[in-house]
């Protein structure tokens, strides 16, 4: 079996230590030493494999985020992802609105 690199996504300041896919394969959450989490998507109506940079969530964590996990079950407009840190804490990041945006 072959298995090769289709994408890479860069906008991290630093390293990247934990990464969670969403259940419908639309969404994947970064976490970095960087403080922050990055959500990555596929614009809508596109069927190609490439994800771009959706959203930054900050200001939660003052150390490295070093896991994450979605919520079972929410689907877009009901997102819920769970966050920890080495500084202690562990974070729910709920979305906003029923945009995918």
């Amino acid at each position: 079996m072959e298995i090769v690199e289709t994408q890479s996504v860069q906008s991290h300041e630093d390293k990247v230590w934990a990464l969670a896919w969403h259940h419908s394969g639309k969404f994947l959450a970064t976490g970095s030493s960087d403080k922050l989490i990055k959500i990555w998507g596929k614009p809508d109506g596109d069927t190609s494999e490439g994800l771009t940079h959706k959203s930054t969530l900050d200001g939660a964590h003052t150390r490295t985020v070093r896991s994450l996990a979605w919520k079972p079950g929410c689907q877009v407009g009901s997102l819920v992802l769970a966050s920890s840190s080495f500084d202690a804490t562990a974070c729910i990041w709920m979305q906003e609105s029923s945009e995918e945006s």
